[in-house]
This record gives C-alpha cells, sequence and structure tokens, in this order.
C-alpha cells in the first residue's frame, strides 16, 4: 500500500480516537485493513520512504509529535517497515503482507484487478490537516 495512505488514516483515526493509546491501538488494524484492498503500489521504494516521513513530519510539526493523530499515523505505517529493514521479518516472512494476501479474495471485486490511484488521489490522501 502507498505509505502516505497509511499515515492520512491512521493520523485520522488517531484524531477520531482522542486517546494516544487508542490511537496506537488502531494503527495496524488500519494498516491491514487497507492492505486487502487489491492495489497497485508506487515501484519507487525512496518515494513511499520519503513521502511517509514528510507526510509524518508535516503532521507532527503542526499537531505536535505526542498528538494521537501523529501517533496514529505511525502506528498506521509501522507494519511498512518490514519492507525495509528484513530484520523485523519473523523467520524472514513479511507478516502484514502475508496476512493481507492471504484475505484479499474476501473483497468484492478481488478477483485480479487491481485498484488504480492517480497522483491526485495520492496527493490528496497525502494532506495534512488540522
Amino acid at each position: 500500500m502507498i505509505v502516505s495512505v497509511h499515515v492520512a488514516t491512521g493520523a485520522a483515526a488517531g484524531a477520531l480516537a482522542g486517546s494516544r493509546r487508542r490511537a496506537l491501538l488502531l494503527g495496524p488494524a488500519l494498516h491491514l485493513a487497507a492492505d486487502r484492498i487489491p492495489h497497485e503500489g508506487i515501484p519507487s521504494r525512496r518515494f513511499e520512504i520519503r513521502s511517509g516521513l514528510a507526510s509524518v513530519g508535516l503532521l507532527a510539526a503542526r499537531r505536535g509529535p505526542l498528538d494521537p493523530a501523529t501517533l496514529g499515523a505511525l502506528a498506521a505505517s509501522a507494519p511498512d517497515l518490514e519492507h525495509v529493514f528484513p530484520s523485523m521479518r519473523p523467520r524472514g516472512k513479511e507478516p502484514f503482507t502475508a496476512a493481507a494476501a492471504g484475505t484479499a479474495q474476501a473483497w468484492p471485486g478481488a478477483s485480479g484487478e487491481s485498484l488504480s490511484l492517480s497522483s491526485t488521489d495520492v496527493a490528496s490522501a497525502a494532506k495534512v490537516n488540522p
């Protein structure tokens, strides 16, 4: 999944959750739910890392590093670190990727086609609102 989408959904859920603890608990569940939707990722890992860091950085600058929205964004995007740091993979497997791939067929229209996102969709998802 596009990291900026995880950041945006985690931030929204964290802001709605109203507490740091709930924001941190919701993040991984939101990550898994978003990864279950068939989609095409962005092929540039460099872009993914930089856009994710920039989105979280802007959010932290606007709302504070310990705000529930910031923590929700971090918690929702953190599972993608398994793609960057192989040492985070238990027994060499990517647990979030495997869990999402194993259940993707449960979604309507998941018979092979993928969700297409335009650059406008990506930019909209990456916006940081107060």
